[in-house]
Order: C-alpha cells, then structure tokens, then sequence
C-alpha cells in the first residue's frame, strides 16, 4: 500500500468511458491522491479511441505521449479556445480539433470578430485556425499597439484635420501615419482613416508617411512654413 505524506486532494476534469473504450465526453470532476511533493498532473486522450487514465490523474507512460495530452494544473485537461481578443477562454466539446481567431491586419485590427471560439474556419480570408490542445495553450490572441493619427477629412472645399483614430497593429510594427500634400484636393479621402503607410501607388504629391503619434499636423505646418519661408525669399 503507498504512503501518503499529506495527501492532497485534487479536482480534474476527466473523460467518461463507454464500454467500448471510446471517450464520450467530459466527465466529473475527480479526486488525485498523491504526495505532497508530487508535481500536479492531468492527462486527457487525444482522440476517442483511446480509454481514460486513471480518470484523468497524473501523466502517462513516454510510450503513450503520442495519444495523450498532459497538462500541470488543477482541472486543465479540458479543451479551450479563445473567445476574444482579452485571451478569454471558452470551453469546447471533448472531440473538438481546432480553434479559430479572425485575420489581425496591421493599421486595421481584427477582420471579423465573430470568428472567435472553437472549430475550423469556414472563410480563410478572414479567419485563421489552429491545432487545440488543453488548457487553450496552442492558439495566442495577437500581441497589439494601440496608437494614434489625425483622420483628414474635406471641410468647405479644403482638407482639414478631423478627429483622431485609434491605430491598431502588432506589437513590433512601426509607428506610421499618412497625410495630405494638397489641402485644396477637394475629392481627398483619408486612407485607412490615417492609419499606416499611404495607398499603394500613391503619389507624394497626393499622399506622404510619417513615423511619429499625431505626427501629421506637425509635418503639414513644417511644410506650410516652409513654403511661406521660400516666398519671403523671393521678395
């Protein structure tokens, strides 16, 4: 018979058996005996033709790491997947394979966030997937930056500096925002709201970057005094 030195009791999540061996679904919760200095371990079959372990306590032999997962907190041998952008997790059915988040683009933010949860995409052009494993470890939310431009807009025939945006991008993406050369382009349209480098094919006649928060108003009146600075010199 083991000696228990302090023995701890532990809940775990566990799969439930059927006669047949297969795993139907979560089970209860159960209850680990081990030594104090023992580590916490849960362990939880990968797929349904593989039988229970000990209800769900402790880990499992090197020869079956291949068909089971193992995990090394109290009750995480449940599958998850992220349901927001936060990392809130959200619990999935025990034969779930994949989670899925929305498509992050720099300078915009997330494409759809109904895409959030448990399962495999149905658009890849918004959505992306990954393998599941217990405890929702597998699937990260996007590490983001959050900063801000001016939104140019045309006000009474001429451009002028609207509110600001709010610029979402990965953690290590560049500061930028874009601007109008031509106040008096009544037909401007802001692109992206400011955010991020300007269109494509702009000209810099038309359009021009800049790598500082708010840094669009600073860099159009530099241009003005500029301008006023070659006039006065040609008096």
């Amino acid at each position: 018979e083991a000696n228990y030195d302090h023995g701890l009791l532990r809940n775990q999540l566990i799969y439930t058996s059927e006669s047949s061996g297969i795993n139907a679904e979560y089970g209860g919760e159960s209850d680990c005996l081990v030594e104090e200095s023992t580590a916490v371990e849960c362990n939880m079959p990968k797929s349904a033709g593989n039988v229970v372990k000990l209800n769900g306590c402790g880990g499992v032999l090197s020869s079956e790491e291949a068909n089971y997962d193992v995990c090394e907190t109290e009750l995480c041998n449940v599958k998850k997947c992220n349901s927001d952008s936060e990392g809130t997790l959200a619990e999935c059915a025990a034969d779930a394979t994949k989670c899925k988040s929305p498509l992050f683009v720099d300078y915009e933010g997330y494409a759809d966030t109904n895409n959030w949860g448990c399962g495999q995409c149905s658009d890849e052009m918004v959505c992306k997937d990954c393998d599941i494993t217990i405890g929702g470890q597998s699937c990260k939310t996007t590490e983001t930056h959050t900063f801000q431009c001016y939104n140019y807009k045309v006000e009474n025939d001429k451009v002028v500096k609207g509110d600001e945006t709010s610029c979402l991008t990965e953690v290590n993406t560049d500061v930028v925002c874009n601007y109008p050369v031509d106040k008096s382009n009544t037909k401007y349209t802001a692109y992206k709201s400011g955010c991020g480098p300007c269109e494509a094919g702009a000209t810099e006649e038309k359009c021009l970057s800049c790598t500082e928060e708010k840094c669009g108003a600073k860099a159009i009146a530099i241009s003005v005094l500029a301008i006023l600075a070659a006039m006065l010199a040609m008096v």
